[in-house]
This record gives structure tokens, C-alpha cells and sequence, in this order.
């Protein structure tokens, strides 16, 4: 008992020293901080020995981080439903869970929160344990070296950053690319009025198999992307076979369906993320091999 009190006391001592280490130096980071704050980096720390939650958050809170505290599994539980946390510095051993299920649990609520468990109670199996969880970062023994632990925010900071600018740069491009395919399904209409409407049409129908199929997103996307431009290949076809009111003849009809063709050869050197130039080039073609083009089985 008498071990446990002197361990507590040590770590708290650690604790209170890279307090006023990051005090001294928080005036120089002063432009930092403002960024993190705008951005909203946030942190969880669920540890049962308050003092030691409190002195983790004060120095946390210099370095410009948004921190909140819960000194048992249940509290973070119900910190985790309402809020979102980047990371979380979890204690081993909690009141009323272990805290390598408090992250299993922790995950299912918040997938992109990542983990830093942290204990007094250093042993092979918890730190095998901890290790085998993907999202959990890294080990701790208290006393913690905050500026160990300081770097690792760091690195989780600027990688976080990182992934988010990427991710944006990824909505951005989807945009252009619907705009991009929003116009030539356009174009194909504009020169072939009595089908107006059609692709989208086909597109929204697509759609609504597929989610009816329990299809992925992404399977689903290259059905909506697939269907606005199947007819692409119409724009190699004269306007007047297109526009034509009457009847047209086999010889027609026979340069109608070459667009199918075409829509492939216009678009397969382009790398969509979906096999689309495929679809297209097989959108005319039945199950039983027949359809055109004649030469796809």
C-alpha cells in the first residue's frame, strides 16, 4: 500500500514538474495554439486519480488542446455519444472496466478516435493486449514523460492535419468530376431530344437497385456516374439519325448502335475510380451473351 502511495505521490511530482516546464515555454506558442484551437484538436483523458487527470489536462491545455476529463468508463461512454475526441489517454485499470475494453467500446461509438493507454500497472500481457488494438497508439507507465507523450500528439496532430487535407482535396476532385459528367451527359441530350432526360433516368433507377441490393457506396457511385454518360458515344452519331421522327432504316439503326462502342473508346484512357468505360461499352448486352456489341460475351 505504502509502495502505491509513493508511486502516486512520484508520478504526481512528474507531473507538476512538465506543468510549469510547459508554462514557461507556452508564451512562445502562443501562434500554435491559436491554430490548434480553430482547428479543435480534441482529447479525452480517463484516468480514476483526479489529480493526475487534472495535472495531464492543465499541461495539455497549454500546449493549445481541447481536453476533457472522465474518471471511469461510464462517464466516457457518455462524454464519447455526445462528443467527438481526435484521441484519448486511457488509464488500464478504471473503476468499472479495464481500459483495453473501454476502447473496444469507445471505438464502436467514435471509429476515428485513436488511443494512448497509460498505467501504474506495467505488465507483458496488458501491453500485448494494447498493442493488438489497432487504434490504440501507444503504451504509457506512469510517471508519465509528458514530453514523450507531448511528441506523440504531436505526430498524431500534424498526421490528422494531414489526412483532413487530403480528404478535402478528395471531395473537390469528386465535385469536379460530377460537374465534369453532369456536362457531357448535357451535351449527348442536347443533341438527341427525343431521349431527353434518359440518362438520368437510368442513373436514379440504377441507384435504387443497387441500394435495394445492399450494394457498397462506391458500387453505387459507379452506377450513378455510369448511368448519366452510357450514351456518350451518341455524339459521334449524325443528329439527324438521332432526331429523326420516323422510322429508321437497318443501315441506321446498325450506326446507332455503334455508340456503345465509341462511349468505351472515348473514355477508356481516362482513370475513373470505377470501371467505367466497362459499363458503358456493356450497357446494351443481356445476361445470355446477346445484345451489342456482338463481339462481348
Amino acid at each position: 500500500m505504502r509502495a502505491q502511495v509513493k508511486e502516486k505521490k512520484s508520478g504526481l511530482q512528474s507531473h507538476r514538474v512538465g506543468r510549469r516546464q510547459a508554462a514557461r515555454t507556452a508564451e512562445s506558442k502562443v501562434e500554435d495554439r491559436g491554430r490548434l484551437v480553430e482547428q479543435g484538436f480534441t482529447i479525452l483523458v480517463v484516468d480514476d486519480e483526479v489529480d493526475l487527470a487534472t495535472n495531464i489536462r492543465d499541461i495539455l491545455d497549454a500546449e493549445g488542446y481541447k481536453v476533457a476529463i472522465a474518471n471511469d468508463g461510464k462517464a466516457a461512454l457518455g462524454m464519447c455519444r455526445d462528443n467527438h475526441f481526435d484521441l484519448a489517454l486511457v488509464d488500464i485499470k478504471l473503476p468499472d472496466i479495464s481500459g483495453i475494453e473501454l476502447v473496444k467500446k469507445l471505438t464502436e461509438l467514435s471509429p476515428r478516435t485513436e488511443y494512448i493507454i497509460i498505467t501504474g500497472y506495467a505488465s507483458l500481457g496488458t501491453a500485448i493486449d494494447a498493442v493488438a488494438q489497432k487504434k490504440i497508439l501507444a503504451y504509457e507507465t506512469k510517471p508519465l514523460d509528458m514530453r514523450h507523450i507531448l511528441d506523440l500528439l504531436g505526430q498524431v496532430r500534424e498526421r490528422k492535419r494531414a489526412e483532413e487535407e487530403l480528404e478535402r482535396s478528395y471531395e473537390s476532385l469528386q465535385k469536379t468530376l460530377e460537374g465534369i459528367i453532369s456536362v457531357l451527359a448535357s451535351l449527348v441530350e442536347a443533341r438527341d431530344p427525343y431521349t431527353a432526360g434518359h440518362q438520368q433516368r437510368v442513373a436514379k433507377l440504377g441507384c435504387a437497385i443497387a441500394e435495394e441490393m445492399e450494394l457498397s457506396q462506391e458500387q453505387i457511385a459507379a452506377i450513378r456516374f455510369a448511368g448519366m454518360i452510357h450514351d456518350i458515344g451518341k455524339i459521334a452519331v449524325p443528329a439527324e439519325i438521332l432526331s429523326k421522327p420516323s422510322r429508321l432504316t437497318d443501315m441506321e439503326f446498325d450506326m446507332i448502335k455503334t455508340h456503345s462502342k465509341i462511349g468505351y473508346d472515348i473514355l477508356k484512357s481516362i482513370e475513373f475510380p470505377w470501371p467505367i468505360a466497362k459499363i458503358i461499352l456493356q450497357h446494351h448486352k443481356r445476361l445470355d451473351g446477346s445484345g451489342y456489341p456482338a463481339c462481348q460475351k
